[in-house]
């Protein structure tokens, strides 16, 4: 049998570091269960801004 490990990307909507959003994320990460890859994103404010109109 092939095992295939479950990844998940969490992003926090505030760029923040101490904002309850990533404090949240980070206390995912701590209960994530073995055979789960829990990664934050932190690199959001390197990301353009979203714009539906243009």
């Amino acid at each position: 049998m092939q095992y295939t490990q479950l990844k998940v990307l969490a992003v926090s909507g505030s760029l923040r570091k101490s904002s309850l959003n990533r404090l949240f994320l980070e206390s995912m990460k701590l209960l994530t269960p073995t055979g789960i890859e829990f990664l934050i994103y932190g690199k959001l404010d390197q990301l353009p801004f979203f714009n539906p109109d243009l």
